[in-house]
């Protein structure tokens, strides 16, 4: 969801990009490995900035209203544009990597036993791949500085040893480890795509076979390589204290999202109930559910506050089907009493399967508190009812109403 506000930002990205192509300094130099890992560590920081500004413009700083409030080490917007970071840059590397590694076994040997400065060919772009991961991991720790969760900072540094190992020792199967970095950062992209949009399905594959493949591949490494030096068993530990602590982090995300949800669905089943049992505490408990909502949304921006809540054009719709839909026995008049007219008082016998907040006549210039919109107004019963739950107006609008309530 680019904004015109972000395209330049967009631009300023791709122009910086294409510059990677010319470092002129030798491929085994420190001079191309810092170059290229500051490229695209720059490259990468206008992006995420970009993705910032859309996330903001659009009303949304501190992420989806879904996952509100945010509680993760990092700002929403920073993993979805690492998401996309990982897809645009790796999904490409990754099929060009797959074709020199596995296009034969032959080739297969070769890429898991050679060393990257034994290739009779170029291996620039296997270099690049190290570097960039580098500079990624640098661009993240500029970013967050000294707020960074311990557990993510240990990540990061982990990844820089196991990039400048790679970028600067001789270790067998150079080439299939810049094959095996694609694809653990693809399962880096599932994790970040489940912290945005909370999908444990795609994580769950995505980072299962990222790991499967990643210990596969390393294992095999091992087991051609001729000569098994120190560097290479370190490279070995860390891979697999990267992959334990990936797939703990994976349990672990899981199943805080998987108490979030079964908490939601707990206040669902327990308004149900309440609604059911006793009827004249639903407004009571409506509002309860409307202050937790509106101090979720007070920290957000003026921007943020002044604009239409996304949930306000698909309510009337929804509610004028419900009422055409419902069986005739169940409708209900505007002021809450049943259209069947069989009861005359609030002690209506068929409560516990119809009982529903009244339904007010809506006109625009009309609303059941007055001119004043989303004001609090009393129901045939003393009940106070709240309009703002099916309000149009925004989150600025809503904390009025709840602070004069």
């Amino acid at each position: 969801m680019a904004t015109p506000s972000s395209w330049h930002l967009y631009l300023l990205s791709a122009a910086i990009a294409p510059t990677c192509l010319l470092v002129t300094a030798p491929e085994d130099s420190v001079e191309f490995f810092l170059l290229q890992g500051f490229i695209w560590g720059v490259v990468t920081f206008f992006f995420y900035h970009a993705r910032r500004v859309s996330w903001i413009s659009n009303g949304l700083p501190d992420g989806p209203l879904a996952v509100q409030p945010w509680q993760d080490a990092a700002p929403c917007w920073c993993y979805e544009a690492a998401f996309w970071t990982q897809i645009l840059t790796y999904v490409p590397s990754l099929l060009r990597m797959l074709f020199f590694t596995c296009r034969s076994r032959e080739a297969f040997i070769t890429s898991s036993t050679l060393f990257l400065s034994e290739h009779t060919e170029s291996v620039w772009f296997e270099r690049m791949l190290f570097a960039q991961l580098f500079g990624y991991m640098m661009r993240d720790m500029f970013m967050q500085g000294f707020s960074a969760d311990p557990l993510l900072a240990m990540h990061h540094l982990l990844v820089i040893v196991l990039t400048l190992a790679l970028g600067f020792y001789d270790i067998p199967g150079g080439r299939m480890c810049a094959t095996l970095g694609c694809v653990i950062e693809l399962g880096t992209a599932g994790y970040c795509h489940f912290i945005v949009w909370r999908i444990p399905s795609l994580y769950r594959y995505l980072m299962n076979i990222s790991n499967v493949v990643w210990v596969v591949g390393v294992t095999c490494i091992v087991y051609l390589a001729k000569e098994r030096s120190k560097v290479l068993w370190g490279c070995c530990a860390i891979t697999v204290a990267l992959v334990v602590g990936r797939t703990d982090m994976m349990r672990v995300e899981i199943r805080k999202e998987a108490k979030r949800i079964k908490r939601g669905d707990d206040l669902a089943h327990a308004h149900e109930v309440r609604t059911a049992q006793y009827p004249s505490t639903q407004c009571s408990f409506s509002r309860r559910r409307l202050k937790r909502t509106l101090a979720q949304i007070s920290s957000l921006s003026p921007a943020h506050a002044a604009r239409p809540l996304p949930m306000a054009s698909a309510a009337r719709p929804l509610r004028e089907a419900w009422r055409r839909l419902r069986p005739a026995s169940t409708r209900r008049s505007a002021t809450g009493r049943c259209a069947t007219r069989r009861c005359a008082s609030s002690q209506c016998p068929c409560r516990r399967r119809c009982w529903l907040p009244p339904l007010p006549t809506r006109t625009p210039d009309s609303r059941p508190g007055g001119d004043t919109p989303n004001q609090p107004y009393k129901s045939e019963f003393g009940q106070t009812r709240f309009d703002t739950i099916w309000c149009f107006g925004s989150a600025q609008q809503l904390c009025t109403a709840a602070q004069s309530a």
